[in-house]
């Protein structure tokens, strides 16, 4: 039986992805086919090239995605995207997607034409990045003609490209909805995180139908996009949410097994 694993985007809350992962490796789930967005792309990238856990968790938390150093100098936003390449790269010993050992899907945003793009072929770099790359903070990825940023600003929960290749799919939903205080809402980058998660409050339930087990972890809504201090608890909280699925997703594999 061939098994995805749908990862949403949710920025530093993509660290809830690597725990599960570590749930799912740790009872023997396969994931055949990775399918990740934004802070999911990374993270799906990384497990599609079975990369430890300790290496994940090193990426976030050793590459400082918010330091200074990173300023993007006449750029369109804060941060320039492509300063991450290299800390991928040490990862990732890969440099197409056909090259990894499990298969890998990536939406990304392409700015000029509007259009949300699938990749699941071709070079590697700068797609994974460039799916990453929440607007105005980190900058757009050129590529053959186009713009390239957050697959997320069109659909952050990528479950569709494992529909044809997957007769079991989990889904993972870091992207909470819930009510905010006035307080939250003090500088720019506050209000376009606030439209970035409005925009797909419609959209979570019918993503979670196609899924055949949904997790999304308990409490992950009291951690913000840009929360880079609970690093370690969110990948915790994570991994437990893993660990709680696991008999659901063994009981549903079992009734689909022929």
């Amino acid at each position: 039986m061939n098994t995805g694993l749908a990862m949403s985007g949710g920025g530093v809350r993509g660290l809830a992805h690597v725990g599960i992962i570590k749930a799912l490796r740790e009872h023997g789930i396969i994931i055949n086919h990775f399918s990740g967005v934004s802070a999911g792309a990374l993270v799906a990238a990384m497990a599609a090239a079975d990369a430890g856990i300790d290496d994940m968790l090193d990426f976030w938390t050793e590459t400082d995605p918010f330091s200074l150093r990173h300023f993007a100098f006449g750029k369109p936003a804060i941060f320039h995207s492509l300063d991450y390449v290299d800390p991928l790269r040490n990862i990732i010993k890969h440099d197409t997607f056909e090259s990894l050992p499990h298969r890998l899907t990536v939406w990304v945003t392409a700015m000029l034409s509007g259009k949300l793009r699938s990749f699941d072929s071709g070079p590697l770099w700068p797609i994974v990045v460039a799916s990453a790359c929440f607007p105005l903070v980190f900058s757009p990825v050129s590529w053959e003609g186009e713009m390239y940023m957050d697959g997320g600003i069109i659909d952050n929960f990528p479950v569709e490209p494992l529909a044809d290749s997957c007769d079991f799919i989990i889904g993972v939903n870091v992207d909470p909805h819930r009510s905010i205080p006035q307080e939250d809402l003090k500088s720019m980058r506050d209000i376009v995180e606030r439209v970035m998660d409005l925009r797909f409050k419609g959209d979570a339930e019918e993503k979670a139908r196609k899924c055949d087990v949904i997790i999304y972890p308990p409490r992950i809504d009291l951690y913000r996009t840009f929360d880079t201090g609970a690093m370690l608890e969110i990948f915790q909280l994570g991994y437990e949410a893993g660990v709680n699925a696991i008999p659901e997703i063994k009981a549903k594999i079992a009734e689909k097994s022929p």
